[in-house]
């Protein structure tokens, strides 16, 4: 579900700047678009630009849906939805195989070792490629905001397994995703690792590592 308006980070950080700064006329504007990516908000960015919206401050709040969708498919260009729907099949044709050859508990037990051995091998080399795209779009969005003049600051989410004591709703919400798309958790944290490296690497002095913030 969607947060109200007057709680989402655009909002806080516009109440936060007015009571800060009184007399400084300014306006913050959400640009956040629901399941979207860093390719997605990079060319999001570069289509204001164009119209005129240049502005004196950027800052990117991302990371999570590179993680997860980037993980499953490494394929940015790919809406995410589309990758959902992908992803939904997959799980679909999985469950029936599994359905159909576990006629026994040692058969069963077979099965899931070697698919979540390959599934798990799979997620790792995608948030390789993921982490890649990821790292290029930040650089891009560095280089224009050199270009055009603006600060450029960079924030990768915290996400629901970073260890802290997970509320009822959380905790429920993240045992659907995990049978909703197995090895969700597994593909998550593989990408954040993936993306965590190659950002330190970078070592963009206005990135802020926010994963375990939680």
């Amino acid at each position: 579900s969607e947060s109200p308006d007057a709680l989402t980070l655009p909002s806080l950080i516009a109440e936060a700047l007015h009571i800060k700064f009184p007399g400084l006329t300014l306006a913050v504007t959400n640009l956040g678009v629901s399941s979207s990516n860093s390719y997605q908000e990079l060319l999001r960015v570069i289509y204001e630009i164009k119209i005129g919206n240049i502005p004196d401050v950027l800052i990117m709040y991302n990371g999570v849906n590179d993680a997860v969708y980037g993980t499953y498919y490494a394929n940015e260009a790919v809406t995410l939805f589309e990758q959902y729907r992908k992803m939904k099949e997959a799980t679909g044709k999985l469950v029936d195989i599994k359905r159909f050859i576990a006629s026994t508990n040692f058969a069963r037990a077979l099965v899931s070792m070697e698919f979540t051995y390959r599934r798990n091998a799979a997620y790792r080399r995608n948030a390789k490629i993921t982490s890649k795209q990821y790292l290029r779009n930040m650089q891009m969005l560095h280089s224009i905001s050199e270009m055009y003049g603006f600060d450029l600051y960079l924030f990768l989410q915290p996400h629901l397994f970073s260890g802290k004591h997970l509320s009822e709703t959380e905790r429920k919400h993240a045992l659907g995703n995990e049978v909703t798309w197995p090895g969700m958790k597994f593909g998550l944290l593989a990408g954040y690792d993936a993306i965590s490296t190659r950002m330190k690497v970078w070592d963009y002095p206005r990135f802020f590592n926010m994963k375990n913030e939680f």
